[in-house]
């Protein structure tokens, strides 16, 4: 009996393996078939605009899209997770050229049911959150896959627009025509209630454009209220403050006048009235640019005190001032196992000297190296406050106290890592030439 039992489990398990095989074998042929179904639908978007191609291309696009919700709907269940993971991530790997393109796509696919709407949503887009549609069949690892497409989608975004700058600081402030990137630190500042507390920071994009500047785009803990800044040009309103208003000795006046939003109404900029959240959302506007401003001058003076490049400070430790800029946040490891602390973009001048001593009335370089800080942000200054002093280095900077000795070492594996990947390009590129 129990010989019986067992084959015949056996047997089930069997076909149930052969089944499955056969399912991913079907999901397979179908995602080659979304892909070219998805590229044919989004080439043939564009060209339907026109009257000739429309009727020549019409009937196709419409039974394309007829055929794609079909598949959407397939009975299998793996072959169904296929087809829609293919059309996600088709959608989120496009190239898109502005927020309201990404927008309108992920309308177009919550009108598909495809993504829903949801507080607790694990797909963040622009601060909105949604789920996949449970018709979907996902599993946990799908989601997260999902979640990531998003995320690099919105993350390209920025990347293009940040490639967009080409204004320097001094440019911004001249008026001059064009974008400029700049990054805002977390700014200290005392609460009545909570005590010590930080103004959020992260990377503000704006626009310059006769004579006044508007928001772009922003990251980390800015990207919210900057996104909210730019909904008001939904409605055909233009949120912008003058570019003299950054200049350093010029008060920024809360004026109606001054900030009263402009509508374009067939090229021509009419005033509208007043929202007091408009106002508000202008001034905040005003404080981040200031911040930005004064962060990018501090930048400019601590790069004029930089004597020594990085790879000549870590790699050939080399004595002088050195600007260490880590460049975005840094995670840094606590005595907690598995627990680290977030660094808003470390960034500090360390200076590498040699102590003298006098011998027969000649001064003579002691055989050790020391360093110290001579240039710390305000926002690091309480994360540094026990690394002030002047230090013997030791091998790996194991003289210098923590945390300044972990930022330290975290900065020579990355020069490190740039310097080899460097010389491994350079001679490749010998090599072709030879």
């Amino acid at each position: 009996m129990e010989n019986i039992q067992s084959r015949f489990s056996q047997k089930v398990i069997a076909e149930a393996i052969e089944l499955g095989e056969k399912d991913e074998e079907e999901a397979k042929r179908e995602e080659a078939n979304i892909n070219t179904l998805t590229s044919f639908l989004e080439s043939a978007k564009g060209l339907l605009t026109k009257r000739a191609q429309r009727e020549r291309l019409g009937d196709k696009y419409n039974q394309a899209l007829e055929l794609l919700k079909e598949k959407l709907n397939h009975p299998n269940a793996t072959v169904r997770r296929r087809v829609w993971m293919t059309v996600l991530s088709f959608r989120f790997a496009i190239p898109y050229d502005s927020q309201n393109e990404i927008e309108e796509m992920v309308v177009k696919l919550m009108d598909n049911k495809m993504l829903l709407p949801s507080p607790q949503g694990p797909i963040n887009i622009f601060g909105e959150t949604y789920n996949v549609a449970p018709e979907a069949k996902f599993e946990e690892e799908d989601i997260k896959e999902i979640r990531q497409m998003a995320k690099n989608c919105v993350e390209n975004l920025r990347r293009a627009v940040r490639n967009t700058a080409n204004l320097t600081l001094r440019g911004l402030l001249a008026g001059e025509p064009g974008r400029f990137s700049g990054y805002l630190p977390p700014e200290p500042y005392t609460d009545h209630e909570k005590g010590l507390s930080f103004r959020p920071g992260g990377i503000l994009i704006v626009e310059s454009k006769n004579g006044f500047v508007t928001p772009m785009d922003g990251s980390g803990k800015l990207e919210g209220g900057v996104q909210e800044m730019k909904r008001f040009e939904e409605k055909g309103n233009i949120l912008r403050i003058p570019v003299s208003s950054l200049l350093e000795g010029i008060p920024f006046q809360v004026n109606p006048e001054r900030l009263r939003p402009w509508k374009n109404l067939g090229g021509n900029e009419t005033p509208v009235d007043l929202d007091d959240r408009f106002v508000k959302k202008t001034i905040y506007f005003w404080h981040l640019c200031k911040r930005m401003v004064r962060f990018a001058e501090w930048l400019e003076k601590i790069n004029s005190l930089a004597t020594v490049s990085p790879k000549k400070f870590f790699l050939d430790g080399t004595l002088g001032e050195c600007l260490l800029d880590f460049g975005e946040p840094w995670k840094q490891s606590t005595d907690q196992p598995g627990e680290q602390m977030i660094i808003a973009r470390p960034i500090v001048v360390v200076e590498r000297l040699q102590k003298t001593v006098e011998v027969d009335g000649q001064p003579r370089p002691v055989d050790k190296k020391f360093l110290h800080l001579t240039e710390v942000p305000e926002y690091l200054s309480d994360w540094l406050r026990g690394c002030l002093g002047v230090y013997e280095e030791g091998e790996r900077f194991e003289g210098v106290p923590y945390p300044l000795r972990a930022f330290l070492q975290a900065m020579y594996g990355r020069v490190a890592r740039a310097a080899a990947d460097t010389d491994h390009k350079m001679a490749a590129l010998l090599l072709q030439t030879q």
